[in-house]
């Protein structure tokens, strides 16, 4: 029996990747820009969980890290996308292809794991602030 090494993915198959890749980073970013807003909104909203969470002692501070994790969110799309236009905009025979701007851009785009320590970052944000109102609201 021959083993034979994996065949390199086409340009096609390459960009069907990338298309899943995208649709589900947008929406993954959706929901955590939607649940971070939404769970301050939320307690906010309710008389009795708002006043449990204000005389809480860490109430305040799960808010504010719900806000922090989505503003978390919210930069990373901005770095992003300015990353993204600066690529799509910058000309090939530009004098600047070589410069500290593009390098940046490019560092920016191939590093994964950016993405993914803020993503892990603000997840873990979001499930102690879960936890942290569901235990003011258990124990209002």
């Amino acid at each position: 029996m021959i083993i034979e090494p994996p065949k390199e993915d086409t340009p096609q198959e390459k960009e069907g990747f990338y298309q899943a890749y995208s649709i589900y980073a947008w929406k993954f970013r959706l929901w955590m820009i939607a649940y971070g807003v939404g769970i301050p909104l939320l307690t906010l909203n309710n008389p009795e969980l708002r006043s449990a969470v204000k005389h809480s002692e860490y109430g305040l501070y799960w808010i504010y890290a719900a806000l922090i994790g989505t503003a978390l969110q919210i930069i990373l799309t901005w770095i992003y996308k300015s990353a993204m236009w600066y690529s799509y905009d910058s000309k090939p025979s530009s004098t600047e292809q070589t410069g500290w701007l593009q390098r940046a851009v490019t560092r920016t785009s191939d590093e994964y794991w950016i993405e993914v320590t803020i993503d892990l970052v603000c997840f873990i944000l979001f499930t102690a602030v879960t936890l942290g109102l569901l235990n003011i609201a258990l124990g209002m």
